[in-house]
């Protein structure tokens, strides 16, 4: 069985650099899995921590900034490129923090392969988030009941959880089948105020490296709030640094805010899985014991 290991945790725990020496030692690929990594452009704003030695990373600046990017579009081409790492003999290392990426590769989602409906989006986009959740509610009050708070007031979740019942009421359920493989999940972790602390020096390290010139440079390029960029963590608080109506310190402030927040809800999703292995990145061993167990996998 092809082996697929995987690395994953919060933001700010080092999942990139730990990856990319994993690939060294065991002939590996990364293929990225952050869902703002796809699009070109936003490289300081979405911390892109890209490999500095030259190991090679899948599945990062795919789109534009102005496209729209599906979880569908991404399992098809992370198969892909997962299914070439194992022609050419090499392990894939499947490496991020977005939850939803990752379950997309190796587990069934039957609505991934339900295709987007331009004309309804267009119509759907120009009402408000209370008429999306009245359409949703008589189109599929199940799916409405599993909503959480976050996704009940998210226009996009909205738009998409409409397209999914629409389609439904008139075609045959859709069906993913997943491929199998031989996994390994390693998950990295901290106390939250450590990863508050990291945090608050990754977001004081992207204003040193000129995130506000790379904010200034988009322009209106996401002024479409309907647009997976344009909710990337930190715009809207640059943005206001850009126009002079917020100093650099309070957006660190409010950025670091609002990525703890983000690690949170990564922690809550990822601590579902019980198959992974968690290592805290503030024991000094943590590397080499994530090292053996990789080794003791790998050579099985």
């Amino acid at each position: 069985m092809n082996k697929l290991l995987i690395i994953c945790g919060p933001t700010a725990t080092g999942k990139t650099r730990i990856a990319s020496d994993l690939a060294k030692k065991f002939n590996g690929e990364l293929v990225g899995a952050d869902s703002r990594h796809v699009y070109k452009g936003l490289n300081i704003l979405t911390g892109k921590d890209l490999p500095i030695d030259g190991t090679k990373i899948w599945a990062v600046d795919l789109v534009e900034a102005h496209e729209h990017y599906s979880v569908s579009q991404y399992q098809q081409f992370a198969r892909g490129i997962i299914d070439d790492i194992h022609i050419r003999g090499n392990l894939p290392i499947l490496v991020g923090g977005t939850g939803l990426y990752i379950r997309s590769v190796i587990k069934s989602i039957d609505t991934a392969a339900i295709p987007q409906n331009p004309s309804l989006r267009t119509t759907l986009y120009l009402q408000s988030v209370s008429q999306l959740q009245k359409i949703l509610l008589s189109l599929d009050p199940k799916k409405w009941g599993n909503m959480n708070t976050s996704d009940r007031n998210n226009p996009r979740r909205l738009v998409r959880a409409i397209e999914v019942a629409t389609w439904n009421t008139g075609h045959q359920k859709s069906q993913d089948h997943a491929p199998t493989f031989d996994v390994l999940w390693i998950g990295l972790t901290a106390s939250l105020d450590k990863l508050r602390d990291n945090i608050k020096a990754r977001v004081r390290a992207r204003f040193t490296q000129g995130v506000v010139e790379e904010v200034r440079l988009l322009g209106k390029t996401l002024d479409d709030t309907m647009l997976p960029a344009a909710t990337s963590l930190g715009l809207t608080i640059v943005r206001g640094v850009v126009s002079g109506q917020l100093r650099e310190d309070d957006a660190i402030e409010q950025w670091t805010t609002q990525e703890s927040s983000y690690a949170k809800r990564q922690l809550t999703w990822f601590r579902k899985d019980t198959s992974i292995h968690w290592f805290d990145i503030t024991n000094g061993q943590y590397q080499r014991e994530v090292e053996a167990l990789v080794k003791e996998w790998y050579t099985s």
